[in-house]
């Protein structure tokens, strides 16, 4: 198996999996982490799209064990049959779904976070206050704001920017607070301050 986990700009995936595909043997299962590109628009980068599936992994990893894998209208059986018998292995739960702009997770999380992010360049909340609210009377592990630190803002901006073209959702167009994030160089714990200040950068 190949694991493909590079940004979602269509370009670098094309460098990636157009290598990627070029030297393994037809049949081993290639995996992109696409958190929105549609796994058919990358197959066109491959050899074999039947080898070719998603599995989405949600942030932050480590407390959720769910995986979002998505099937191609060309992905072969077995090429499922392997990925989820990885994850199995590894201690995760799965759910497959059929391919699209954001599939599930994305085109539900990604505009949330984005609506989040303007409710706090209107002034209605703090930062701090949303991702309480949403960790306290909605569920969610660690908010939304925070989510968008571990993501990163600029991949997240690059993923609603791939929605949003796919798409026309105008919920998926940027809000003006992320985009100066981005602009500054706040890019989430990465960069060591995002919607957050962190005291140790990520390597």
């Amino acid at each position: 198996m190949v694991i493909e986990a590079v940004t979602e700009l269509p370009e670098k995936k094309e460098e990636v999996l157009t290598n990627i595909s070029a030297v393994v043997k037809p049949g081993t299962p290639l995996i992109s982490n696409t958190s929105g590109i549609p796994i058919d628009e990358l197959a066109k980068w491959v050899r074999f799209p039947g080898d070719l599936i998603g599995t989405h992994f949600m942030n932050p990893a480590y407390l959720i064990s769910m995986v979002e894998v998505i099937r191609g209208p060309r992905t072969e059986d077995r090429t499922v049959e392997s990925v989820l018998s990885l994850l199995t292995r590894i201690g995760r739960r799965a759910v497959v779904v059929r391919d699209a702009p954001g599939f599930v997770t994305s085109r539900l999380l990604h505009p949330m976070i984005n609506d989040a992010a303007q409710v706090v360049s209107e002034g209605t909340a703090t930062v701090e206050d949303v991702d309480s609210l949403m960790q306290g009377c909605l569920g969610h592990p660690t908010g939304p704001l925070r989510t968008a630190d571990l993501i990163g803002i600029d991949n997240l901006v690059d993923s609603l920017k791939a929605l949003h073209a796919r798409t026309g959702d105008e919920r998926c167009r940027p809000s003006e607070l992320l985009l100066e994030k981005v602009r500054r160089g706040e890019l989430g714990r990465k960069s060591g301050s995002g919607f957050y200040v962190y005291s140790e950068v990520s390597a």
